[in-house]
């Protein structure tokens, strides 16, 4: 549990309006691509949201990249990895 509750803790620090939250976001940061955040789903105690860059690809077409959902507790102040997609290579997280 110890590590679901690092990643609320860092993903806090990213995003202080997260109990807040209702809509996209974006995180920049100067050399590096933009991480565009959406909220899945909201509910009371629960968010998900997708997270994700995006990279320009052969012929301009942009693909996420890694492409992110993540499910937080409010309450219980844990994050955890519903969905990974990087480079086209789906990857599906199971948690206990």
């Amino acid at each position: 549990m110890e590590l679901y509750q690092q990643n609320y803790r860092k993903l806090l620090q990213l995003l202080p309006g997260l109990h807040d939250m209702n809509g996209p976001a974006k995180l920049t940061a100067l050399g590096h691509n933009d991480v565009n955040i959406d909220v899945i789903e909201r509910h009371k105690h629960r968010l998900v949201l997708r997270m994700s860059h995006y990279l320009e690809r052969l012929h301009g077409v942009a693909i996420p990249a890694p492409d992110l959902t993540i499910e937080v507790y409010l309450m219980a102040e844990t994050v955890g990895v519903l969905t990974y997609l990087r480079l086209l290579r789906f990857a599906e997280s199971v948690l206990s």
